[in-house]
């Protein structure tokens, strides 16, 4: 019988402490570890990790004048942090493997293109294909910052998923920052319905992040879901029984779903 695919993406949020640079949440690593040993023979999954505070701090602190310095820098780091997380990952018997972002997604003269026989090639033999957020080169030789959710919109159009998880360190998406604000309210439900006003809400935030924040999240994967059919989940990632369940199709109960026709 032919398994889910389950697009999976680990947050910077919550695999780096994003206020300090270069920091790995190694409690945010054993959670993964375990979920991903409970599930992996169940689905197929292709797991993104997010920049945090390697790539927030090499695109902050390179940024500006460079973009070669900018461009090396990104993706020293980048790279690094995923290194560390396939590693823990290996470490715990889990079959993941590191996947370079700007080896099999590039700019061609006028579009963007993927080379994806080593993603499919993994997923086909049940190894975990581990992607990230990067930095790349476009088409004009500029610096783009590529958030996984983009390296996820990419590769749907030729793996297409079944449902895609996105673990942060808190159990959704918020009417407000959870972190700063009095009375933050879970969104259960993002759908055609409250879609413009749930962006509305976050859109204050969205410049606090180099890749955007919580608002380019579910915009991106609002759009994800409408071109696809996959449901998106959004839940804590420290909450293992809660990832087991949505990687096996179950929604958790606290958690925010965007489902967009």
């Amino acid at each position: 019988m032919t398994r889910d695919v389950v697009f999976l993406k680990a947050g910077g949020s919550f695999i780096t402490f994003k206020d300090k640079p270069v920091s790995v949440n190694y409690m945010a690593l054993e959670a993964l570890a375990e979920a991903l040993k409970a599930t992996h023979r169940e689905v197929s999954i292709v797991l993104g990790n997010g920049g945090g505070s390697f790539a927030h701090y090499a695109v902050l602190k390179y940024g500006s004048n460079d973009p070669t310095r900018l461009l090396v820098k990104c993706q020293q780091a980048t790279r690094l942090l995923n290194r560390l997380i396939v590693d823990y990952l290996v470490f715990n018997n889990i079959p993941a493997t590191s996947l370079q972002t700007s080896a099999i997604i590039g700019y061609g003269k006028d579009s963007l293109r993927a080379f994806t026989p080593p993603l499919l090639n993994l997923v086909g033999n049940g190894i975990i294909p581990v992607v990230y957020g990067e930095c790349i080169l476009n088409e004009k030789g500029l610096v783009e910052v590529f958030s996984t959710e983009k390296v996820f919109e990419i590769l749907s159009s030729i793996l297409k998923p079944s449902r895609i998880l996105l673990l942060t360190d808190v159990e959704g998406v918020y009417s407000c920052n959870p972190k700063k604000c009095s009375n933050p309210g879970l969104i259960k439900r993002i759908d055609n319905d409250n879609l413009g006003a749930v962006l509305e809400l976050l859109e204050s935030d969205a410049s606090r992040d180099v890749t955007g924040g919580m608002y380019s999240k579910v915009k991106t994967m609002s759009e994800l879901s409408r071109k696809t059919g996959a449901k998106v989940i959004v839940t804590s990632g420290f909450n293992i029984d809660h990832v087991v369940q949505a990687l096996r199709g179950i929604v958790p109960e606290k958690a925010t779903i965007i489902e967009i026709v």
